[in-house]
């Protein structure tokens, strides 16, 4: 492997005049790896996979996480190995974890000054630094040991109980009309049929609880300290917490196992964790914000978070001391889902509602005032669920009246309805344009292209209003 760095290397290119050799583009070890030695190098999330145990029989279905830079670098590569899999399998709790790794070859070199060298990544030193000692192992006898002991013995989650409830993850759920259809032909071919259909289901329903807990527990302390490394493979930013600090509330999400036979315990599943924190509020309150969330892969899209944050609602509005509920920098897909949320528990409170086609009383500022007071949701939050509620209502509006046109045979609307309903809309294009642009910040391009851009995203937001409404009013039939 001797001279090695004879090999020509890509460097940036510089502008102007070419650098001297004091200030040559200065290129990392890993960098030099890469290039040379590409086909040693690994996606670091493509090699993990990750998968929760509930019996030492049953297989179960293993992910990829989104993020490993907290564990391999910002390149999020393994250097040393070809065809590399690890596979991080966890207890139902979460507690234990075996580390297997598996490789086709791996190498080592070294130049011939012996000035720089290289050996294969050292892969459970980099993960176990993350996890509490003792909780990573390689010996899978010493981990089967502790997944036996776990199920055997009953463990149950440590905090106090606050919700538990059923659902079906295997129910489908049908999007169209035409669906719904098919599905009520086959339901009716025969009650046979059906009745099977039922029983399959009713074995396939699972009961999840919630507990809660503080770090003044000593208990729940440690064991979100043994798991709290998870959030790691989900949340970019995800950091571990301050254990002595006890502002901290931890929910936890299980899903709970009934036991088949007498003898045996209940088996709690790691479902999900959401964490939140008490912060001073002047003079005398504090705000309870949300810092981060996660339900992992199995569970999702079937509204355990919505019912986490819901669970953190009850608490906060139970609580005198609690002035305001916020979010620390949620991500998209969590931003969306407690608009939905918000919009569905404003909805059920009569507020930001259309009384009539002149009062369009959810841009009434009293009102706004209202629902801080009792919801106890930021100003900015509130103006998001307005503008939802604002483009919901023009598109009810406007199916009302096609229906009118249809019942009455006539396409001619009123000229000075025509109108007003034009001014509304514009005014509320521009409101909304204007959070976009303040949310895009500056633009370093040309006004043709950043129109052009601003109304690409007006149009996305339309259609995401759209699918938040809908999923606020099936929320408001369920409650």
């Amino acid at each position: 492997m001797d001279g090695l760095f004879n090999v020509p290397l890509k460097r940036s290119k510089t502008v102007g005049s070419q650098p001297s050799s004091s200030n040559k583009p200065q290129i990392s070890q890993d960098e030099i790896f890469t290039e040379l030695f590409h086909q040693y190098t690994t996606k670091s999330k493509d090699a993990l996979q990750i998968s929760f145990l509930t019996s030492t029989k049953k297989p179960q279905k293993r992910y990829h996480p989104l993020y490993t830079h907290q564990f391999f670098g910002n390149m999020e590569v393994i250097l040393g190995y070809t065809n590399l899999q690890i596979s991080l399998t966890y207890t139902p709790s979460g507690r234990h974890c075996l580390l297997e790794q598996t490789q086709e070859d791996m190498i080592s070199f070294k130049n011939k000054d012996n000035k720089w060298n290289s050996s294969p990544e050292q892969i459970f030193q980099k993960i176990n630094k993350y996890f509490v000692e003792g909780s990573l192992t390689k010996d899978p006898d010493a981990w089967t040991e502790r997944l036996v002991d776990e199920i055997k013995t009953g463990w149950k989650p440590p905090g106090k109980l606050i919700n538990e409830f059923k659902i079906n993850l295997c129910k489908k759920k049908s999007t169209t009309e035409e669906e719904k259809e098919k599905e009520k032909e086959k339901e009716k071919e025969t009650e046979k049929e059906t009745e099977k259909e039922t029983k399959q289901e009713q074995e396939q329903e699972k009961t999840y609880v919630v507990y809660r807990g503080t770090f003044e527990d000593k208990e729940f302390s440690n064991y979100f300290h043994t798991i709290e490394h998870i959030l790691i493979y989900f949340i970019n930013a995800a950091s571990f917490l301050q254990l002595e600090d006890k502002r901290w509330v931890v929910y936890l999400l299980f899903e709970k196992s009934e036991p088949k036979a007498q003898e045996e315990s209940p088996i709690y599943l790691l479902a999900g964790i959401m964490t939140a924190y008490r912060h001073f509020y002047y003079p005398d309150k504090f705000r309870f914000r949300v810092s981060q969330a996660l339900i992992l892969p199995p569970f999702q899209g079937h509204g355990f978070g919505r019912k986490l944050l819901g669970l953190m609602y009850e608490e906060a509005w139970g609580d005198e001391n609690v002035a305001e509920i916020t979010v620390e920098a949620p991500v998209e897909n969590f931003q969306k889902m407690r608009i939905s949320l918000d919009l569905m528990l404003c909805w059920k409170n009569n507020f930001l509602l259309e009384k009539d086609k002149e009062d369009l009383n959810f841009i009434n500022q009293d009102q706004i005032k209202m629902i801080q007071k009792k919801l106890k949701f930021h100003k900015k939050q509130i103006n998001r669920c307005i503008e939802v509620a604002w483009y919901h209502s023009f598109q009810k509006r406007k199916q009302n009246k096609i229906k009118e046109e249809i019942k009455e045979k006539t396409i001619e609307p009123e000229e000075d309805e025509d109108e007003e309903e034009e001014e509304e809309f514009r005014n509320f294009t521009l409101a909304t344009k204007k959070r976009i642009i303040a949310q895009l910040g500056v633009y370093d391009t040309d006004e043709s292209k950043m129109r052009k851009d601003l109304e690409n995203k007006f149009q996305l937001e339309l259609k995401s209003f759209e699918r938040i409404s809908q999923k606020a009013l099936q929320g408001l039939k369920k409650n």
